[in-house]
């Protein structure tokens, strides 16, 4: 299988196309109007607790509050995951007994400033689904600050290979107050990348603790990643030929991120600087005209 990925920047919206044998296998759109807000972290107020509901509204900064159900605060994480790759059943944790959960209102008051993530966004009249669980995804790890869980991605099914990933892990001796989720494209990394990996999300972490210090609600935190840097975080991987995009500062832009996490990668980045646009010289205009209303409707981005 010969996969490849190629991104059309333009004023009005970024385009990824990803091929397999020269034929498109999926394609995603973002515009300016449509920007992701899932996985954006933001320091928020409490403007109003309602223990009927089980719930409380928070004023993270949007045209709608925020609604944080008390499962939110107080449930296991260690489930949750925002792209999908649930931890394994019985996978390692703290081992802490279930009591009975206190009610919203015993842990929230009106005027409370907390720290949420978003793990729905706003449809409509509703506002945004939040959580005080943070996640920060890498390339192979789910950093989770308020939990100290370690697990492994239930699509790693090799139990040669979850051995083998757990020792790396326990080689690492991340700090015992985070926990981590091992994601699947894992599977076969060495503990170099495992390392630096790790040392990224931890950094970024700190980053993002510092600034919450620093700012007053409501307020934007952490802006999760745009689709170019979605693609090179989630998509771009070893079995990927190329990579190419004809936006010079997003791929000076991507080439940067890559050093960091992936920097065997490199070389497979490439910019397209002809005459003739990306999408036409690689057949994937035609193709999206050919495929109708398959293609005209991009496919949302995996877990959101």
């Amino acid at each position: 299988m010969h996969k490849e990925i190629f991104i059309n920047v333009s004023q009005h919206e970024k385009r990824v196309a990803v091929l397999e044998n020269k034929r498109i296998e999926e394609f995603y759109v973002e515009r300016p109007d449509s920007i992701n807000l899932l996985g954006n972290v933001y320091k928020g107020r409490v403007d109003s607790v309602l223990p009927g509901m089980g719930a409380a509204f928070v004023n993270i900064g949007l045209e709608k509050n925020g609604f944080l159900y008390v499962s939110d605060v107080t449930g296991d994480s260690s489930g949750y995951d925002m792209l999908g790759e649930a931890a394994a059943d019985g996978a390692e944790g703290n081992g802490k007994p279930r009591g009975k959960p206190p009610s919203i209102s015993e842990l929230l008051k009106k005027g409370d400033e907390v720290l949420v993530q978003i793990v729905k966004e706003p449809i409509g009249t509703k506002g945004a689904r939040l959580t005080t669980h943070i996640s920060i995804p890498g390339r192979f790890l789910v950093l989770m600050p308020f939990d100290n869980h370690i697990g492994l991605s239930k699509r790693i099914e090799s139990r040669e290979e979850r051995d083998r990933v757990r020792k790396i892990i326990a080689d690492l001796k991340l700090p015992k107050e985070l926990g981590f989720i091992v994601r699947t494209a894992a599977q076969g990394v060495s503990l170099k990348d495992f390392q630096r990996e790790s040392r990224y999300l931890i950094n970024l972490w700190n980053n993002i603790k510092a600034k919450a210090r620093r700012m007053k609600p409501p307020n934007l935190i952490h802006q999760e990643y745009d689709l170019i840097l979605r693609v090179a975080r989630d998509m771009f991987t070893d079995d990927v030929a190329r990579l190419d995009i004809d936006s010079s500062g997003d791929f000076k832009r991507m080439s940067r991120f890559l050093r960091i996490l992936a920097p065997h990668l490199r070389l497979r980045l490439k910019f397209h600087n002809e005459r003739v646009p990306i999408f036409e010289k690689f057949d994937i205009d035609s193709q999206i005209e050919k495929s109708g209303p398959i293609w005209k409707r991009p496919k949302r981005w995996p877990g959101s």
